[in-house]
């Protein structure tokens, strides 16, 4: 008796775990953080950035989200050796904290294009001409369940946009109260 009341007590207890666990998964988490449709290349500021736009769907928060790019496209070396899929990175903010976000409302990510730029010498021709890919990956916390979660999106050079800017997405309206 003593010890099918131990099984018992064993077994309820897996079985309450496993299914507190497929509970408390983020299922399609990611699929509510929402990239922008295109990236757009244009200045702000004085200086030629890329941006692109990120929003959380759900009410729930991701908390400590943090972003980062890589773009992938051929590279010759100085030896003359091609590397086809060469991944350089792409600066976000890092150095500034601009690659943690906060995502209450979409957020407009920032990459200044300099001298360290992968875009550096791209004209808006050459956007066209060049065979790359721009992938942007965004990871953070479900705030309800503590787990990870990572979504992912890619640009092409079709897909950036030269001269471009996002509309403004949050307007704030002051509103009149009469006292009486």
């Amino acid at each position: 008796m003593m010890f099918q009341s131990c099984f018992g007590v064993i077994c309820q207890a897996l079985m309450t775990g496993i299914v507190f666990a497929k509970l408390s998964r983020p299922k399609k988490r990611a699929e509510t953080l929402m990239f922008s449709k295109n990236a757009c290349l244009c200045k702000q500021d004085g200086e030629l950035c890329l941006i692109f736009r990120v929003g959380d769907m759900r009410k729930s928060q991701i908390v400590e989200a943090h972003i980062r790019s890589v773009l992938i496209k051929k590279k010759i070396t100085k030896e003359g050796e091609v590397l086809p899929l060469y991944q350089f990175d792409v600066n976000l903010g890092f150095e500034e904290g601009r690659d943690r976000l906060f995502l209450v409302w979409p957020v407009i990510i920032v990459h200044k294009i300099d001298e360290t730029s992968p875009f550096w010498e791209m004209s808006p021709d050459d956007l066209h001409r060049e065979q790359f890919e721009l992938i942007v990956i965004l990871e953070g916390i479900v705030e309800s369940t503590g787990m990870t979660t990572q979504a992912r999106s890619s640009y092409l050079p079709g897909e950036i946009l030269w001269g471009h800017r996002f509309e403004r997405l949050v307007t704030f309206k002051k509103r009149m109260a009469s006292i009486r």
